[in-house]
């Protein structure tokens, strides 16, 4: 029996093609958060343009739940106080340590799709017992991508917390409707990556009993 690659070479190029534009959503994702480094992790940055081109503005109030943002809103002592707050050196370093780890799930997601789709595009021998290891590290990677983000925002809010007048806080929010979908497309993924490691195995068995 042989142990050949079955797809066509139409498919097999659309896998490549596919494996190149995972790779560049990765790389657009990773310039994006070195940008917003680059550009002292300032809090809920704003970017306006208009006639006289364009210009950013610092909105960190946009980062508190919604009570604490009207309080703060309507009182521009409080918002001088927050803004000089999240001026704060270390109060940055902790939002851009954030948006890394924000950032990261997505980024390994789509490299390690990318490394898996262009594997199977190869069409050489053995490439979906090459391919299957990046498609199981894809699935970790869905998992993490579906609960670091929520977790992210929380942590960004009680960054943040400490200079408003109600002090610091703990603080934790999550969309389940979002999440709850992201986290069975993650588990759907884990369940295709065992189906195709089962199935795999089984066709190299018979392989090799042939």
């Amino acid at each position: 029996m042989s142990d050949s690659y079955s797809l066509s070479f139409r498919q097999a190029r659309i896998c490549r093609i596919a494996a190149a534009l995972f790779a560049a959503a990765a790389l657009v994702r990773a310039v994006s958060v070195a940008t917003s480094i680059s550009l002292a992790a300032t809090p809920a940055l704003e970017v306006k343009c208009g006639q006289a081109g364009c210009h950013a503005i610092e909105r960190p109030e946009l980062l508190l739940p919604e009570k604490e943002r009207a309080a703060i809103v309507a009182r521009p002592a409080a918002m001088m106080r927050l803004a000089a707050y999240a001026h704060r050196p270390a109060v940055r370093a902790g939002i851009a340590a954030i948006n890394v780890a924000q950032a990261a799930p997505f980024v390994l997601l789509m490299l390690c799709v990318a490394a898996a789709t262009w594997r199977l595009g190869a069409r050489g021998v053995d490439d979906l017992t090459r391919a299957l290891p990046w498609l199981r590290r894809a699935s970790l990677a869905a998992l993490a991508a579906a609960i670091v983000p929520p977790l992210a925002d929380s942590l960004r809010t009680m960054l943040v917390l400490p200079g408003t007048p109600g002090g610091a806080s703990w603080y934790f929010a999550i969309d389940l409707g979002p999440f709850m979908m992201e986290l069975l497309l993650a588990f759907a993924a884990f369940i295709v990556s065992w189906a195709l490691a089962a199935g795999n195995r089984a066709r190299r068995d018979m392989a090799e009993f042939v």
